[in-house]
């Protein structure tokens, strides 16, 4: 996939748009309940994913939350049944592309036993919530920075790139998801 294709933008002081990448770091979000980290990788977002999955228990639920809809009817499409690690990380392979270069949705994996749960955000950040302390030992093996808050920037922009709408038709093919609407919040 080509780097000009980008899901997340920001604006310099000239008004021209560039993609926006945060600096591998990661906060504590005390404010919300239950708590959770905010994750703001530089780049890697799915392997960044996958490694903090070691640490959760299995099997998972996968929910692909269509916000921005260009040619799929938008709401939260629910995988069928649990998953098991090997076939979470490999729905995770074959889309991993469209969740780092396409702004229109968020994805969620979880244990299904509601002990964590990652949320891929269309801002480029995860949450964590759950083993709070063991998601941190991961982050710290891997040289992130914790920082006080994670911030947007602001003004900033997301993108739906066209080219990008076939993978998600065979997305939408690779289970037969279960489909509700949209949540209070899912578009924030």
């Amino acid at each position: 996939m080509t780097d000009s294709l980008y899901k997340f933008g920001s604006f310099a002081a000239s008004g021209t748009e560039e993609a926006f990448h945060y600096g591998n770091t990661w906060a504590r979000d005390t404010d919300c309940t239950p708590q959770r980290l905010v994750i703001a990788p530089a780049s890697g977002h799915i392997s960044l994913l996958r490694s903090l999955m070691d640490v959760m228990r299995d099997p998972f639920g996968v929910l692909y939350v269509l916000v921005v809809p260009r040619s799929q009817l938008p709401g939260r499409y629910e995988c069928p049944s649990p998953t098991s690690r090997g076939d979470a990380i490999s729905f995770f392979q074959a889309f991993g592309d469209f969740f780092e270069h396409d702004g229109r949705c968020n994805v969620w994996l979880g244990a299904f036993d509601s002990s964590s749960l990652l949320v891929y955000d269309r801002h480029n950040v995860l949450y964590a919530y759950g083993p709070l302390d063991e998601f941190v030992r991961v982050l710290n093996a891997m040289g992130y920075t914790e920082v006080s808050k994670i911030t947007f920037p602001a003004p900033h922009a997301h993108h739906y790139h066209p080219e990008l709408d076939a993978v998600e038709r065979q997305l939408l093919k690779y289970w037969e998801w279960k489909h509700f609407p949209l949540q209070p919040g899912d578009e924030s």
